[in-house]
Formats: structure tokens, sequence, C-alpha cells
């Protein structure tokens, strides 16, 4: 979410299509709950044509809501991997802690279980 000056969301919009891809979905919200309230939906280089033809588009407090990112096929979010790890870690075994905190985020077991066994006084293990 990213609040922005109505006289640069034209570039806004434009930077981030080049940057996040062209085809991420976003919002753009023009006035919110005030009398003019517009709301513009549709993927970044969708609303970065609209911002350059609709004069409308660039006035008033706007916010951008744009989508989130997906993992990659295969990827896995090592922070979600930690945080599973520490979590079951309290309560079961290491290997045991690996293997269900593998089959929940999708890492391989051996990720896990090196998660697993360093122990909590590693500076990278965060404190839950």
């Amino acid at each position: 979410m990213f609040f922005e000056a109505p006289h640069r969301i034209a570039a806004t919009l434009s930077d981030m299509a080049a940057e996040f891809g062209a085809q991420r979905l976003a919002v753009v919200a023009r006035e919110l709950t005030k009398t003019h309230e517009t709301v513009y939906r549709g993927t970044l280089q969708e609303l970065t044509v609209r911002a350059a033809a609709d004069e409308n588009f660039q006035r008033g407090e706007i916010t951008l809501v744009v989508h989130g990112a997906a993992l990659a096929a295969g990827a896995v979010d090592e922070g979600e991997l930690r945080r599973t790890v520490d979590i079951l870690a309290k309560e079961l075994p290491p290997g045991r802690a690996a293997a269900v905190a593998a089959a929940l985020t999708g890492a391989s077991r051996a990720a896990a279980y090196a998660l697993a066994t360093r122990g909590s006084s590693d500076p990278e293990v965060p404190q839950i």
C-alpha cells in the first residue's frame, strides 16, 4: 500500500509496471471516504494508460494498493520455514519437527532439519 501525490501518480505507476511487471494487479483509490471517491482497478499497465488519459485520475488524495508477488514455483518462504520450525521444535524432537515443517511449508526436510538442530542460541533464529 502506498500513498502518492497526485502529480506523481502517472510516473509512479509507470515505474511500478517496469519494476513489478506490467501485469501485476493494482488498485488506485482517489479521495477515499469523500464525495468524489473513485476506485480504479486493473493491471499496472492498464492503470498507467488510464492515468495518462483521464485528467481526474491525477487529482486529490491517492492511495495505491499493489498485489503482492507470488512465490515462484518450488520457492520456499524462508521466514515462514524458520517460524514453523521454531514453533514445532519446542514441542517435538528435531527430526519430527523438521518433517512436519517441511510438509507445511514445501521446504526440503534437510533444510528444515538444519534449522531444527542448530539450536536457539543461533542469532539467525528469531526468538518467539
